[in-house]
């Protein structure tokens, strides 16, 4: 199969899917990778995909739940929007509805949808800002994560979310199963993070979480719907280069 270079991106050849044109870059720079799947709906999708798993460098860690409390993080602000709620905010003078994500065993995805194309591209170097260089700040995770009350309660968003499935009886027969079926595997650990778990996590440990799993080489920004190639490259031009900035401001 025969491959061409497009403004230093490598270009795939092209196939079709379900009636839409599948299209892959890949960086020859960083090696991030975009999927653009032109199609002819009037919503435009974006999907940041990220390969992310339990930590397995030490098997007593894998239900800390970093994927999960990572995918919370990233929405408390980047360096260069340094604000918790700036995304959906401009998302929604993008017309979208927001943005969302989610961590399964395997990867963290996140997603916007906008009316038309513009919105969607506008977004997508702003929100790469955010998942390549989040704040990742100790209030941050002290808000989001888990803190104990002077009352002597544990709360944090992640942690209450995690309270309210935890010893649910469709979990603890999920969690038993994967338990049995993969005892050494990966798919066994509680991606959400274990209670316990939460409560001895640190942001050290989300931070070089962060540092290991989401390099550019590591992930693919999906856009799906009526986009011109030029315009997509543009975008995920930008995204590109948010690293090149962020070391050039390290500078005196």
């Amino acid at each position: 199969m025969m491959t061409e270079t497009v403004d230093n991106w490598i270009r795939s050849p092209e196939y079709t899917v379900a009636g839409g044109v599948v299209r892959v870059y890949t960086s020859s720079v960083t090696g991030l990778r975009g999927l653009l799947v032109v199609t002819d709906e009037p919503l435009c999708s974006l999907h940041v995909v990220i390969a992310t798993e339990a930590d397995t460098n030490d098997w007593s860690h894998k239900d800390d739940g970093l994927p999960h409390t990572l995918e919370h993080a990233i929405f408390m602000g980047s360096e260069s929007y340094p604000y918790k709620g700036i995304l959906d905010k401009v998302a929604n003078r993008s017309l979208a509805d927001g943005t969302n994500a989610w961590t399964a065993t395997d990867h963290t995805c996140y997603t916007l949808t906008t009316a038309g194309h513009e919105g969607c591209l506008t977004m997508l170097p702003i929100y790469a800002d955010h998942i390549l260089y989040p704040t990742l700040s100790d209030m941050c995770f002290t808000t989001e994560i888990h803190h104990i009350t002077k009352e002597g309660e544990d709360k944090g968003v992640v942690y209450c979310e995690m309270q309210g499935r935890e010893n649910d009886d469709s979990s603890l027969v999920d969690r038993a199963v994967l338990e049995l079926l993969y005892p050494q595997g990966g798919y066994s650990a509680e991606t959400g993070g274990k209670l316990a778990n939460l409560r001895s996590l640190t942001n050290a440990q989300v931070r070089r979480y962060h540092a290991e799993n989401y390099r550019p080489d590591n992930m693919a920004f999906v856009v799906s719907g009526m986009v011109a190639e030029a315009d997509f490259l543009a975008a995920l031009s930008q995204a590109l280069y948010i690293p090149l900035v962020h070391s050039l401001s390290t500078f005196p």
